[in-house]
């Protein structure tokens, strides 16, 4: 594969420090930093990833006891990639999807448009007893495409109060706080099978 000169420096860079002992790169392949550096991440972004076992596990122990975001892994930069959501993160208890969206509720107006509210979601899926459901793959303008998990799952939004109480009232019969299943959202140009294979890997 042919190198951008921008990746020839970042590669040159990454085996120079490595050498040195200043970063530890042996854990990451050549692809592995390919992959990386197509996805976005910079130098010390890449480095961090590709940073020792033994530097990388008190990190990861702390991350588990406080059940904050586990560092980034493959896995993760292809959910970041596939979901149609702001941001992924993946603790040991969950996988949280953020969203930043105007969502529609209630019914027609005069004008024949939903209301809707625009804020930020999160979904919380909880990792044990994550369970794949149907996969359907879009299928240009005949078929929409569906990803449905279940198990437990949550979702709040950040602007709640700031709707009228009859608002607020309509908007959660739509959107409720606990849900049995949901459709994960994926990006148009990935695979749903793709992003359920990674899910069942994150099950537990």
């Amino acid at each position: 594969m042919k190198l951008t000169h921008h990746k020839s420096l970042v590669l040159a860079s990454i085996v120079t420090l490595s050498a040195a002992n200043a970063v530890a790169a042996g854990e990451c392949s050549r692809s592995d930093i390919d992959h990386y550096l197509d996805k976005g991440f910079n130098l010390p972004q890449i480095m961090k990833l590709c940073g020792d076992s033994s530097a990388a596990e008190p990190a990861r122990k702390a991350a588990i006891e406080n059940n904050t975001s586990i560092p980034l892994s493959n896995l993760l930069v292809f959910l970041q990639t596939a979901l149609d959501a702001e941001k992924v993160e993946v603790t040991p208890k969950d996988i949280n999807i953020h969203q930043d969206r105007c969502f529609p509720y209630g019914e027609e107006g005069f004008t024949g448009i939903l209301p809707s509210a625009c804020m930020s979601r999160t979904i919380r899926i909880a990792r044990k007893g994550l369970k794949i459901g149907d996969v359907v793959e879009s299928k240009f303008i005949f078929r929409d495409g569906k990803l449905i998990v279940s198990g437990e799952i949550e979702q709040s939004f950040d602007k709640l109060d700031t709707l009228k109480k009859r608002a607020k009232k309509e908007f959660l019969e739509k959107y409720p706080p606990h849900l049995n299943t949901f459709d994960v959202p994926v990006k148009k140009s990935m695979k749903r099978q793709e992003v359920a294979d990674a899910l069942e890997k994150l099950a537990k």
